[in-house]
């Protein structure tokens, strides 16, 4: 059973086709330091965890979710045993295990339509905090530090979360500046520290100094337009186009407007919703200061107009990760219909990650504060879908 339950997980997730541009991520690495781990060790537990939890979600096996709770219980205790072991020597796969564990909590999160506590990426923060820089230079170092980079990142703009402190090197990872997916990744690590200030600030007592909320502002206009420059240097082929063949049923699924955009691939269609929830995110913030200001009501207007016109795009990228599916099924079953264009096949393959991937901008979507009310219903609608498609049959 394991190795059919990591076969299915690795190629619906890992090997799913990704464009050149697209910097390989920290899973990429797994199927080999899997392979090569001990079979009891600390990362083979975790994967196992992810990968049962996953198929478990995907095809409404519920005896599977024992077998990952298990593995997940098993791979806690070695993780602390090895914690106390030789922490430099084993660095890679310890980082590894530890994203592993973050992801099954976040699987674990939207079982249960709650916030996920985060407690492996504050443990992989403070592993990377504590090992020298030396050790972070490798290539697989790296991508797992630009990995936990990420999230810190989505972390900051989750509402839902607690804000993290800052890692005591930031940003940890420089980028490969020749890769699109990395480039966006290069301008994001501002945005935390902007987020800090804001909360910050708003926190307080008195939000009426104004010199305050005018470098807020300032700031947060220079990091927007440093994201906005970003789709400049994009090739044609990562531009959405509208949906040519776009079925009745998908429409009936949820087509918010009618509208359906389609990628390349799903991490295509993944980054452009990172960037557009980062500038939602600027853009919730430049709202925020525009309206403790005086007389700026045009700049009001045009920061929600900016807002709509990015919600959109998220809503029009739902039905091409979705397609027809409202609730779990076989990896087989054909009755699920997707959208395509002619530049942009059917992502038929990547039908089990899907709802996994548009989530968090869905999630974004529905804690904005100046989108139209019948988008936010709508993302919301959609949230309950994901649940719906990923935890039916699970929920005790």
């Amino acid at each position: 059973m394991e190795d059919t339950v990591t076969a299915l997980f690795f190629n619906s997730y890992i090997y799913t086709p990704r464009d050149p541009l697209i910097r390989p991520g920290s899973m990429e690495f797994l199927p080999q330091l899997y392979a090569s781990a001990p079979f009891d060790s600390h990362l083979r537990m975790s994967a196992l965890a992810v990968a049962y939890f996953g198929v478990a979600a995907w095809t409404r096996q519920e005896n599977l979710l024992h077998s990952a709770q298990q593995c997940f219980g098993a791979a806690l205790t070695r993780t602390r045993h090895a914690l106390q072991g030789d922490v430099e020597r084993d660095y890679d796969e310890i980082l590894m295990t530890m994203m592993l564990l973050y992801i099954f909590e976040e699987f674990v999160s939207i079982k249960e339509n709650k916030p996920s506590p985060k407690h492996h990426l504050r443990g992989a923060i403070a592993l990377i905090n504590n090992c020298s820089p030396e050790r972070r230079k490798s290539y697989l170092s790296d991508t797992l530090t630009n990995a936990i980079q990420g999230e810190i990142v989505h972390s900051a703009i989750d509402k839902r979360s607690p804000l993290f402190r800052t890692p005591s090197s930031w940003p940890l990872s420089p980028g490969i500046p020749e890769l699109a997916s990395s480039r966006l990744m290069m301008i994001a690590p501002p945005l935390v520290k902007l987020r800090e200030r804001w909360v910050e600030f708003s926190s307080r007592a008195d939000t009426a100094d104004m010199d305050e909320i005018n470098s807020i502002l300032s700031e947060a206009r220079t990091l927007d337009a440093q994201f906005a420059a970003w789709t400049f240097s994009l090739p044609k082929h990562w531009y959405p186009v509208p949906a040519s063949y776009f079925p009745q049923s998908v429409r009936d699924a949820g087509a918010y407007q009618g509208r359906c955009d389609c990628y390349t691939d799903v991490w295509i269609a993944e980054t452009w919703n990172q960037y557009r929830t980062f500038r939602l995110s600027i853009h919730n913030i430049i709202y925020r200061c525009l309206c403790l200001l005086p007389n700026h009501e045009n700049e009001i207007e045009a920061a929600t107009e900016t807002a709509r016109a990015l919600a959109i795009d998220i809503c029009a990228s739902v039905p091409f990760y979705l397609g027809s599916q409202t609730g779990s099924m076989t990896i087989t079953d054909s009755r699920v219909e997707y959208p395509s264009a002619e530049a942009a096949p059917s992502q038929k393959g990547a039908q089990l990650v899907g709802g996994w991937v548009i989530r968090p901008g869905l999630d974004t979507l529905c804690s904005a504060e100046n989108l139209p009310e019948d988008l936010v219903e709508w993302a919301r609608g959609q949230v309950r879908r994901v649940q719906h498609i990923y935890t039916a049959g699970l929920i005790h």
